[in-house]
C-alpha cells in the first residue's frame, strides 16, 4: 500500500479549506495536504456576476488581510454597505448604520467563487501545502500518535491529525461517528441577481414577509443586487418555475419604494434550507470546521464568517500547542470550548429569529412591530448588536480581532 505522511490532513478545498491551509502553513515545519474531491480547480471570470455571495464581516477582512488575499479579492470585485435596513411585514423598521460603531463599513458582499478562487491561488504559493485531487476517500484509521485516511485506490494518508472542512454532508465526521443534529425547515433559498432602476445606495436591506424573508444584497454596480430570498419549497417552487416579467411583478411588489422597478434578472436558482449542528467539534486526532461543526440560516449571512472564525481559532491553538502533539485532546478540547462558546449564541439569535418570523400569531406579529420600534430607538442596544455582528467582539482569534 502506498502510504504519504504529514503533520495535517484537510478533507475539502473550499473556501475554508483552503484558507485554513494558508493559516497552518505559516508554520514553515509542517506539512499539510488537501484532500479534494472535485477534479477541478476553482476559476474566475468577471462575467456574468455570481449567483452565490456572502456577506463578510469585518472580522472576516481582518483574517483574510492576515492570509494575503484580500488585496486580489477588492482588486477584482467587492462593495462594500454603510447602512442595513430591516423591514417587518408590517412596515416597521430598523436601521443599523456603521456610523453608529465608529466604522466606514458594516460589511463586504463578495462571490463566492471569488472568494474561493482567491484562496485556491494562495494555497499555490506555499511549497509546504499538496494538493491531491480527486480524492475518493473510503476509510480512516487510528493509531497511537496518527490517524489515515485511505482512499478506494487504496493510497493511505497519514497525520497527527484530520481537520473535516468538507461541508455540511462531511464524510469525515461521519466516519469519526460524531452525531451530527439536524432540522430541516421545509424551506428553500432562491438566489439571482437584479438591476433595479433606483440605485442601491450601498444599502443592504432585508424584509421579513408573512412567511418569506427576503434579502438584497448591494453589489460593485450601483444599480444591481443579490437577493436571497428564504420561502416555502412549494413557493420557491413556483417562483423559480415562472416567466420572469411575474418574478419581477411579484418582487417589486416587496421593493418598488426603495430600489424602484426591477428591470433586469439572472437565471434563479434555488437550494434547501437545513439547521444542522454537530454533537462535538472533535474526537482525538479529528476537528470540524466550518459547515461540517455547523450549519446556519442564511438570513443572517454568518456561515462564511463562522466558518473562518473556527479556522482561525484552530490554527491560532495549534500554533500554541507546547508538546507538539497537534492532534492530542488537550488543545482540541480548548478549540472546541472556544468556538462553542462564540458560535452557540450566534446560532441560538439566527434560529429564534427565524422561528419569531415564521409564526403567524397575531399576538407575535403586533409584538415584532413594538420590538423593532423599540429597538431602532435605543441606539446603545443597535451600538451593542451591530458590534457583535460584525465581528468587533470579544474572544475572537488574535487575526480576525
Amino acid at each position: 500500500m502506498q502510504c504519504h505522511d504529514y503533520d495535517m490532513l484537510i478533507v475539502g478545498g473550499g473556501i475554508v479549506g483552503c484558507a485554513l491551509a494558508v493559516m497552518l502553513a505559516a508554520q514553515k515545519n509542517k506539512k499539510i495536504v488537501i484532500l479534494e474531491t472535485n477534479p477541478s480547480p476553482p476559476t474566475w471570470s468577471s462575467t456574468p456576476y455570481q449567483h452565490r455571495v456572502s456577506a463578510l464581516t469585518l472580522s472576516t477582512m481582518r483574517i483574510l488581510k492576515h492570509v494575503g488575499v484580500w488585496e486580489t479579492i477588492a482588486h477584482h470585485r467587492v462593495s462594500s454597505f454603510a447602512e442595513m435596513v430591516v423591514v417587518d411585514a408590517h412596515h416597521a423598521e430598523l436601521h443599523f448604520k456603521a456610523e453608529m460603531i465608529g466604522e466606514p463599513t458594516l460589511g463586504f458582499i463578495v462571490e463566492n467563487q471569488l472568494l474561493h478562487w482567491a484562496l485556491a491561488e494562495k494555497v499555490k504559493a506555499f511549497d509546504n501545502i499538496t494538493w491531491v485531487r480527486p480524492v475518493q476517500l473510503n476509510a480512516v484509521s487510528y493509531g497511537e500518535d496518527k490517524v489515515t485516511l485511505t482512499t478506494e485506490q487504496g493510497v493511505c494518508f497519514s497525520g497527527k491529525l484530520a481537520i473535516a472542512c468538507d461541508g455540511s454532508g462531511s464524510w469525515l465526521r461521519s466516519k469519526a461517528g460524531i452525531a451530527n443534529h439536524q432540522v430541516h425547515y421545509n424551506q428553500s433559498a432562491l438566489v439571482t441577481n437584479i438591476k433595479s432602476s433606483k440605485p442601491h445606495t450601498a444599502i443592504a436591506r432585508q424584509f421579513f414577509l408573512q412567511n418569506s424573508i427576503l434579502a438584497f444584497l448591494p453589489l460593485q454596480d450601483p444599480y444591481l443586487s443579490s437577493i436571497v430570498w428564504s420561502l416555502p419549497k412549494d413557493d420557491a417552487l413556483r417562483l423559480v418555475d415562472c416567466d420572469v416579467s411575474s418574478f419581477k411583478t411579484t418582487l417589486q411588489a416587496i421593493c418598488f419604494e426603495q430600489l424602484g422597478e426591477v428591470e433586469w434578472v439572472a437565471e434563479r436558482q434555488i437550494f434547501p434550507l437545513t439547521r444542522a449542528r454537530a454533537a462535538s467539534y472533535i474526537r482525538e486526532r479529528i476537528a470540524l470546521v466550518g459547515d461540517a461543526a455547523h450549519l446556519v440560516h442564511p438570513l443572517a449571512g454568518q456561515g462564511v464568517n463562522l466558518g473562518l472564525l473556527d479556522a482561525a481559532s484552530l490554527a491560532e491553538v495549534l500554533s500554541e500547542t507546547r508538546d507538539h502533539d497537534i492532534g492530542g485532546i488537550r488543545p482540541l478540547r480548548r478549540y472546541e470550548r472556544w468556538r462553542k462558546a462564540d458560535n452557540l449564541p450566534m446560532l441560538m439569535m439566527i434560529d429564534s429569529l427565524e422561528k419569531l418570523y415564521q409564526n403567524q400569531s397575531s399576538f407575535l406579529q403586533a409584538a415584532r412591530v413594538k420590538g423593532l420600534q423599540s429597538v431602532n430607538r435605543w441606539v446603545t442596544l443597535k451600538s451593542f448588536l451591530i458590534n457583535y455582528a460584525v465581528g468587533n467582539r470579544r474572544y475572537l482569534p488574535k487575526i480576525g480581532s
